[in-house]
This record gives C-alpha cells, structure tokens and sequence, in this order.
C-alpha cells in the first residue's frame, strides 16, 4: 500500500495508506448518491469517488476537494454528509466486516487481497472526523501520520 497526502487547504492534511482512503470513498460515495446533498460539482465529485474506489488514482490518490466544493455553503453539505457517514458506522456494530470488504464494488483487482481482516469502525470514524476537521479549518497538521490500528 502506498501512502497518499490528504489535504484539503493550505497544505493542511494528513498521511494515510490509500487502501483506507479508497474504504473512506465507499461510504462517501453511497452516501453522496442521495438527492439530499445539493452541490455544482456533483456529478465531478461523484466521478471523483468512484476512480478512487476503483483504483485509478492509487500512486497519485489526492483529495480534489479544492476544486469540486464550491465555497462555504457546500463545504458545509460536505461537513453534514461526513457526519451523517459517521452516524451511519456508529449504527454498525464494531467492525466492517470481511464479507461486506469484498463485496463493495470496485475494480481494483488488490482490494480483496488487502482488505483481508474486519477493519475497525472506530478507524473509519476517526479518519472522516479528520476530514469534518480540515473543511471546518480547524485542523492544524500539515504533516500527520495517519496510522490506522487494523
């Protein structure tokens, strides 16, 4: 797994292995799909999810946020979507588990071979928790080491 710099703006962002940040783009993937989420740019930021589940951007996996989220009423859609993600992993029990890993859809032919083992939900929450950060400004690293316990 290469390892992929997250940052939204300022160069303010994290380091993180790009296998979680594609199980990351799962779930905002499903849930930017609902009609609820209003932005210009949808049909770019949903094309943007999908080549990162599918592995199209691994070796150069980069948070286009910059260009996609126009101004500070969609940042704030996106701020309630992630929240609403992470709503939806509180609901689940501890973990993803192995099984529902290898049925998300993607054609990355690593995915299975990786996503092996149940992968911790609190992980997840602490990565999308991150991302509310960055879109709210309030996060400060420009350098942090995601280190995901899995």
């Amino acid at each position: 797994m290469a390892d992929a710099k997250i940052d939204y703006k300022n160069d303010i962002g994290f380091w993180i292995h790009e296998t979680y940040m594609q199980l990351v783009f799962h779930f905002i993937y499903a849930e930017l799909q609902k009609t609820k989420y209003d932005f210009i740019n949808k049909p770019e930021l949903l094309l943007d999810c999908e080549g990162k589940i599918n592995g199209w951007t691994n070796g150069y996996l980069v948070l286009t946020w910059n260009r996609f989220i126009c101004g500070t009423i969609e940042e704030q859609t996106m701020i309630h979507l992630l929240q609403n993600v992470i709503i939806h992993l509180e609901n689940k029990e501890k973990y993803i588990t192995i099984a529902e890993l290898q049925v998300m859809p993607t054609e990355d032919e690593h995915w299975k071979s990786v996503m092996d083992k149940d992968f911790p939900i609190s992980e997840l929450i602490r990565i999308f928790n991150t991302l509310i950060q960055m879109l709210q400004g309030v996060w400060e690293s420009n350098n942090y080491d995601m280190k995901i316990n899995w």
